[in-house]
C-alpha cells in the first residue's frame, strides 16, 4: 500500500536553508560559473511590490547580466517512517510573474542554514528533474527522476534535511547567453501558505502496515 505526504519547506520568512542567491556582472561566462555571488536574500520585492521569497532565472538589463538560484530545504525526520520505501517524490513551488518566464531543473544542494552569498555555487550535479512549463498565481510541480528518489531514500531514518537548489534550464543549466528584454526570471513562492512543499510516495513493509492500523 502506498502513502503520499506533502511536507512544507524549513522557510519561515527569514532563513531555514531558503531563498536566492544572484550574481551579476558585465560578463555572462563570468557571472554563469561565478563561485560566490553578489547578493543572499529571502526577503525579496518583486515588481508587484509583494514580498516574495526569491527566484531563479536570468536577465540582462543594459549591460549587466544577472543569474539567480534558489535554494530550499525540508525536513523528513518524522513525516515518513524510517522503514518507508520511496516510489516516487516531486517539489511544489509557487509561481508568481516577473517580467518572463523561465523553466526550473532542480539539484541537490549544500547550502547553508542562513543563505549567504558563498552558498550561489552550492549544489551538485546530476539534476533530480526538471519542468517545460511554469504557471504564474498557481502551483508548479517537479517530478523527481530516479536520481532525486535515491537521494531521499538515503535521508530516510536520519536527522539530515533535504536540500535542493532551482536553476533555470535554458539559461544557468544549458548556458544560453540572456538577452535583452528575453526570458528574465520568476519567482518561486511566497512565505506563509505558499511555502514550497516537498511530495514523498512510499511504501511500507506488511508489518509496519499492521501496527499503524491496527
Amino acid at each position: 500500500m502506498s502513502f503520499t505526504t506533502e511536507i512544507f519547506s524549513t522557510d519561515d520568512g527569514y532563513n531555514g536553508y531558503c531563498g536566492m542567491v544572484y550574481h551579476s556582472g558585465t560578463v555572462w561566462s563570468t557571472v554563469r560559473g561565478a563561485t560566490t555571488g553578489t547578493v543572499a536574500t529571502n526577503s525579496w520585492n518583486g515588481s508587484a511590490g509583494d514580498h516574495l521569497d526569491g527566484a531563479f532565472g536570468a536577465n540582462l538589463n543594459g549591460s549587466i547580466y544577472a543569474l539567480s538560484r534558489y535554494f530550499l530545504g525540508f525536513g523528513l525526520l518524522g513525516m515518513i517512517s524510517p522503514s518507508a520505501s520511496i516510489s516516487a517524490a516531486y517539489i511544489k513551488v509557487y509561481g508568481y510573474p516577473y517580467y518572463g518566464y523561465s523553466y526550473p531543473t532542480v539539484y541537490q544542494g549544500s547550502q547553508a542554514f542562513t543563505l549567504t552569498t558563498a552558498d550561489y555555487a552550492n549544489f551538485y550535479a546530476g539534476s533530480f528533474g526538471n519542468l517545460g512549463s511554469w504557471f504564474s498565481s498557481n502551483w508548479n510541480t517537479i517530478p523527481f527522476n530516479s536520481t532525486g528518489i535515491a537521494y531521499l531514500q538515503t535521508l530516510v531514518g536520519t536527522t539530515t534535511r533535504p536540500l535542493f537548489c532551482i536553476r533555470d534550464t535554458s539559461h544557468d543549466v544549458g548556458g544560453i547567453t540572456p538577452t535583452l528584454f528575453s526570458t528574465i526570471s520568476s519567482v518561486v513562492c511566497f512565505p506563509g501558505i505558499h511555502r514550497a512543499l516537498l511530495g514523498v510516495t512510499y511504501d511500507l513493509p506488511p508489518l509496519t502496515q499492521q501496527v499503524i492500523f491496527i
